[in-house]
């Protein structure tokens, strides 16, 4: 399981616990996304939540200003 590996191998706000859950926010996602490529990415943007209308909002900011960046966009539905 490299992807946990990776995971563990950086430092995060929070400890991995429930994969699905910790990342549905997208908070954790732009970590590692800062942690490897930091221009790109301003964590002051992304705010811990459990309220779906927020975590929506997190996956959007994501989607627009860091995944672009990398030739990545996701659907509405991939986001949903």
């Amino acid at each position: 399981m490299k992807i946990y590996e990776l995971v563990d191998s950086i430092s995060l706000s929070r400890q991995k616990k429930n994969i699905s859950r910790d990342f549905a926010d997208g908070v954790l996602i732009a970590e590692i996304v800062k942690f490897f490529i930091p221009k790109i990415v301003e964590l002051h943007n992304y705010a811990s939540t459990n309220n779906m209308k927020n975590k929506r909002e997190n996956w959007n900011t994501l989607n627009r200003k860091v995944l672009k960046h990398l030739g990545i966009n996701l659907s509405k539905n991939e986001i949903e």
